[in-house]
């Protein structure tokens, strides 16, 4: 495995949270009156939420070498692949992410 794809797939991921975090930081801000800035700043946090967990998944894809092509990567496929793993190694989340 790569160490730079690694590196870089993790950066991927922390950055899609930092994105999500940026909007619930200005929606905090806001007064909310439900006029489409409101909703442009919830759909936004929702999108790069979603994408944080997408990055995430593509990440254990590479990490756990599963090697399902991107357009398959999804939660239940990943999960039955992992779940074949489980017998020989002991699954666990990645250290690089979200731990800086």
């Amino acid at each position: 495995m790569e160490k730079k794809v690694i590196q870089n797939l993790c950066d991927r991921t922390d950055a899609k949270l930092r994105y999500a975090d940026i909007y619930v930081a200005e929606l905090r801000k806001q007064t909310s009156n439900g006029d489409d800035i409101d909703r442009a700043h919830q759909e936004s946090f929702l999108f790069h939420l979603w994408g944080t967990k997408d990055a995430f998944l593509i990440e254990l894809n590479y990490y756990y070498n599963i090697n399902l092509p991107i357009d398959k990567v999804k939660n239940g496929t990943l999960q039955v692949e992992l779940k074949k793993l489980e017998s020989k190694y002991r699954v666990r989340r990645i250290a690089c992410v979200g731990e800086r």
